[in-house]
């Protein structure tokens, strides 16, 4: 593990020998069959003496379409694995569910798509030190043929920049959190988000302002191969374009609602001009057109304007 496994698997065993800690990694699905890589990635974790695992899925589609896949994993394995039911197409609805459901010291969410290396939860552990929650980049893992301007922007891979400062909100799709009897403990996902994306970033903001302090692991990260119906302007636009609103609903909560308005206009009129002046090259040009609509939908929400049905557009 990056040079770090031995005296990490030594300090865990120290400080668990009396004290078991145990882990509940919460996934959430709807209709995606790599959920059966996924589960068998969690299933395969290296994990330090005193640590233990306890996995929970929730099928967010509105029969139950995941039942039959977390069941044969079950069979197979020591590990304790729980299936719910929470429909339907709101994923705060089975977040919430997986939270309801949750027992365990430290709660990790890991996206149905999601593919983790053997260390995850290791590394995860690790990294935490003295922080409340940690976040792990999530590397994509494009097909052959995707079109090379998103392969070479690398659009579809989620990281955070630790670099500028304090981090005050993150992403459920790679995160590790202090759990039972934390002053967060009864916070839950925003049902409205869920419907209209950003309930993460609001969730995660919510844990800042009651204390928690947040944190990057750049070497806990997990794999994510790209659908073929993301590899398109419209999928990606539809993402920045939300990105810009979760991002507005955090940011106007410390900066006027008319310097964000002001700013994001300006920003998106030079991102315009950048991406023509950059239009020979395929690469500048995608990097500023996704840096346009991302503004355009910070300036968006400036004004009161939210995407509607952007459950279709399922991370």
């Amino acid at each position: 593990m990056h040079g770090q496994r031995g005296s990490f698997m030594h300090v865990c065993a120290v400080r668990t020998v009396r004290n078991i800690i145990k882990i509940d990694v919460l996934i959430c699905t709807y209709k995606r069959t790599v959920l059966d890589q996924c589960l068998t990635s969690v299933l395969a974790q290296d994990l330090p003496e005193g640590l233990v695992v306890n996995v929970i899925v929730a099928d967010n589609a509105s029969t139950k379409w995941a039942l039959e896949c977390v069941m044969e994993h079950a069979k197979n394995t020591p590990i304790t694995i729980q299936y719910l039911h929470a429909p339907a197409d709101n994923i705060s609805i089975a977040r919430n569910a997986c939270l309801e459901s949750a027992t365990g010291d430290y709660v990790a969410f890991l996206d149905d798509d999601e593919i983790a290396p053997n260390d995850w939860l290791a590394q995860l552990c690790w990294d935490m030190g003295g922080h409340d929650v940690v976040f792990g980049p999530v590397v994509a893992q494009y097909p052959p043929d995707a079109p090379n301007w998103i392969v070479r922007n690398d659009f579809h891979s989620t990281t955070l920049d630790s670099a500028q400062g304090v981090i005050q909100t993150g992403y459920a799709g790679n995160v590790v959190m202090r759990w039972r009897g934390m002053p967060w403990v009864q916070e839950r996902f925003d049902l409205a988000l869920g419907a209209t994306g950003g309930e993460d970033t609001d969730f995660f903001n919510r844990l800042y302002k009651l204390g928690a302090i947040l944190t990057f692991s750049p070497h806990a990260y997990v794999h994510e191969p790209v659908a073929e119906n993301r590899l398109c302007i419209r999928w990606l636009a539809k993402r920045r374009f939300r990105s810009g609103q979760s991002f507005a609903d955090i940011a106007m909560q410390d900066v006027h609602r008319a310097v964000l308005f002001s700013t994001a206009f300006l920003k998106s009129v030079y991102s315009v001009l950048a991406m023509f002046i950059f239009a020979m090259s395929e690469k500048r040009a995608g990097f500023w057109l996704m840096r346009c609509l991302f503004h355009m939908g910070v300036f968006s929400r400036s004004i009161q304007l939210r995407t509607p049905q952007p459950h279709k557009v399922r991370r």
